[in-house]
């Protein structure tokens, strides 16, 4: 195989150009190389110029890396030497340079043309708009100068992506749509000599399709940056197992399965991989949830997306690029353009319902004024394009302008659904309050026991789960010290508490509830740290530890309490929120603070997860309009979730389990996240609302001035399509007047 030579000019995780000086000036080499590339698994496009030896890949949906390019292009060049005489054409694929692949395998080109074709066309465009001004030239009758003059072929050009589009529609539903009509009917218009028209209605439909898709890549990109950080380049040991190993600073993306990397603190992981030497602690919160950093030693795993914090590592590569974890739960946000909402199903259905209205009304004006033009401008107006359009773009807009405020929207709907809501359900622990909790106080009820004796019990009973009181018990038992004791049965009991074997003796450490289900009698006084009444920011709980069905002692909690809650809350209910619910599942002694500082109307304690999910059911079913939005950690409130018209959880970063049962996934997680979505929400329906009134009054008129003859035909087509770039450009307005 042959070496050759090679300069990177550019590379980025869904584009490389690369250029080889050797391959300049030999076409029948540039069709080999590009045949071999073009086989190279991720490859979507590429490239190979005869001029400059460049090799451009489009790869969107995997990293490939430069020297598997390089090693294709040195086979190529093997295989063409060994054979010069062989016929080599560059496949067919490869010409398609505007075409990609989703993930399933299938093509999935863009409706419209590239950017620059788009720039030039509409340059051109002006110009002939211009010259037909200042000139008279006499208009040739001969079809033939009509078709193949090069306004014609502009216009046919641009034409190409709207046409395959709506082909394709009419192969999905066996019916016509308005854009199949409309091109026909404006190739009618090229023949009968109005170009410029067809050419500016072509290219103006190119735009809205291009907005579209710019501000869903957009939301892409925000979802890709916001999960997996910045980390754009990395330390390369080479000579790993060498005493005179160095490190080379090397761009994330070109890593290699088996390659070592050295990572130090405040460093991002860029991928999956094992530990070889060296321990640090990692905060995974991007992934799992877990907002305590996890000491890693050798041979354990490490996930791309989570942060070194203290402590220095090498890591061997394992997964890289698309193949990680972290590259998965993104695909699963963006996933989301594949669930348009129902104003989009609307705008889509009535477009359907449109086309015999559209011909029905083409048709009486052709038999009332005999004018050819004017009917198919009649029909051109008709088209309901804006209103797709504009509810598309403005539900895009909403879910980029959230995904780069940490809000993950997994679905066009629930955009929809967020602007709705009227009343708000939270949970308390991990909602309103930090993940954190601190044990304060450890008070024994029963004398036979010291307090270290009950925060023993407590914390061998809650070490193996993960909810934020156990993490607490366990910690508190850490730092005091204490050894853990080894349980012979462990069961947690959702929303109550935790049940272990210990000695052969039963412990119960959990909640009143708990303790009252479990026949466990509880005195009826209050125990609260004197330090913590009345003290603003801090929440306080309280657990209760039995053994063998007898109360032994109870351990006080103090919670610090997220973000300004009384102004979020305030915020809220300028926004319309009519009615707003604390469920928990604490008792009324660890709610007093929330009972008296903050305005909710309605707070009940002791709440299970069933108790929740039962209390949005009958809600729902007492006042049928109402949308009810859930908010909670999604841990134990997938119930609740499952209940609600909306589910927003709030993880660090977004747990697993909230990516897969919340409609909506804050990160980091706070009460004034929840302010945003529902903003988002109400944002996207104001403008697509207004849109649609700048459609339908706009293009109601222009199709009466039409129909009447005070328009002329061009210039009601002209007029109508300006129309909907009016109200796409006011749907995308979303993004910059949100807050």
């Amino acid at each position: 195989m042959q070496t050759i030579k090679y300069t990177v000019k550019h590379r980025k995780s869904y584009r490389t150009r690369i250029t080889f000086p050797f391959l300049r000036k030999r076409t029948e080499l540039c069709s080999a190389v590009s045949n071999k590339i073009d086989a190279l698994p991720g490859v979507v496009t590429v490239q190979v110029r005869n001029s400059t030896g460049s090799v451009i890949i489009e790869h969107p949906d995997k990293i490939v890396s430069i020297t598997t390019v390089s090693d294709a292009v040195g086979e190529a060049v093997s295989l063409f030497l060994s054979n010069p005489d062989a016929s080599y054409t560059i496949s067919e694929q490869s010409r398609r340079c505007n075409s990609c692949k989703s993930r399933d395998g299938k093509k999935n080109r863009h409706s419209h043309v590239s950017a620059p074709v788009l720039i030039l066309s509409g340059l051109y465009g002006l110009y002939l708009f211009g010259k037909s001004f200042f000139t008279t030239a006499a208009v040739s009758t001969s079809i033939a100068a009509k078709v193949l003059s090069l306004p014609a072929f502009t216009a046919l050009w641009l034409s190409l992506p709207i046409q395959r589009q709506a082909l394709e529609n009419l192969k999905k539903t066996g019916k016509p749509d308005m854009g199949l009509i409309s091109t026909g009917l404006l190739y009618i218009s090229i023949l009968t000599g109005n170009v410029l028209a067809a050419l500016t209605v072509f290219w103006l439909f190119n735009l809205s399709s291009w907005l579209e898709n710019k501000i869903k890549a957009s939301t892409r990109q925000a979802v890709r940056e916001m999960l997996a950080g910045r980390q754009k380049k990395v330390w390369l040991i080479k000579n790993d197992n060498d005493q005179k190993s160095i490190e080379i600073e090397v761009e994330a993306i070109s890593l290699l399965i088996g390659d070592i990397i050295s990572l130090r603190l405040g460093d991002i992981i860029p991928v999956d991989g094992t530990v070889t030497k060296g321990d640090a602690l990692v905060n995974e919160s991007t992934l799992t949830g877990e907002s305590l950093p996890v000491t890693k030693n050798i041979d354990d795993e490490v996930l791309a997306g989570t942060m070194v914090e203290r402590g220095e590592i090498r890591v061997r590569v394992d997964k890289a690029g698309e193949e990680t974890r972290l590259a998965a739960i993104i695909r699963l946000i963006e996933t989301a353009e594949n669930d348009p909402g129902e104003l989009l199903r609307t705008s889509q259905k009535f477009s359907q319902i449109m086309v015999p209205i559209s011909l029905s009304l083409a048709g009486a004006v052709f038999l009332l004024t005999g004018n050819l033009l004017q009917a198919m401008a009649v029909l051109i107006i008709t088209c309901p394009c804006a209103l797709r359009i504009s509810t598309s773009v403005a539900v895009s807009s909403a879910m980029s302008r959230s995904a780069r405020a940490g809000i993950l929207i997994k679905g066009g709907r629930y955009v929809e659904i967020a602007g709705m809501v009227n009343v708000l359900v939270l949970d308390k622990t991990g909602t309103l309050t930090a993940p954190t909790s601190k044990i304060m106080t450890v008070t024994n009820t029963d004398k036979r026991y010291k307090p270290a004796t009950i925060l023993q019990l407590a914390a061998s009973a809650q070490k193996k789960w993960p909810h934020p009181l156990s993490r607490a018990v366990v910690r508190k038992a850490n730092e005091d010290g204490l050894v853990l004791l080894p349980c012979d049965e462990s069961e947690l009991v959702t929303g109550r508490g935790v049940r272990a074997i210990i000695k052969n003796r039963e412990i119960l450490v959990g909640s009143l509830r708990f303790m009252e289900e479990r026949l466990v009698s509880c005195p009826s006084q209050k125990v609260q740290p004197e330090e913590n009444k009345n003290k603003v920011g801090v929440d306080t709980g309280r657990i209760y530890v039995a053994v063998d069905g007898h109360l032994i002692g109870t351990l006080e909690t103090k919670s610090k309490i997220k973000g300004n809650i009384y102004q979020a809350l305030k915020k809220i209910r300028a926004m319309g929120i009519k009615h707003i619910v604390l469920l928990t599942g604490d008792n009324q002694s660890g709610t007093e603070l929330m009972l008296k500082e903050f305005d909710f109307d309605e707070v009940l304690t002791a709440q299970s997860p069933e108790d929740k999910a039962t209390w949005i059911s009958n809600w729902k079913k007492q006042h049928p309009k109402d949308v009810v939005a859930m908010v909670g950690d999604g841990i134990n409130d997938t119930p609740a979730f499952a209940a609600a018209d909306l589910s927003l959880a709030i993880g660090d970063g977004g747990a697993d389990v909230t990516v897969e049962y919340a409609d909506i996934v804050l990160q980091p997680g706070n009460l004034n996240q929840v302010v945003s979505t529902l903003a988002f929400g109400q944002q996207a329906l104001r403008v697509i609302k207004e849109s649609y009134t700048i459609a339908i009054a706009l293009n109601g008129a222009t199709l009466t001035g039409t129909s009447l003859g005070l328009i002329s035909p061009v210039s009601g087509a002209l007029i109508h399509n300006m129309i909907t770039i009016a109200a796409v450009s006011n749907a995308a307005t979303v993004r910059k007047t949100t807050a």
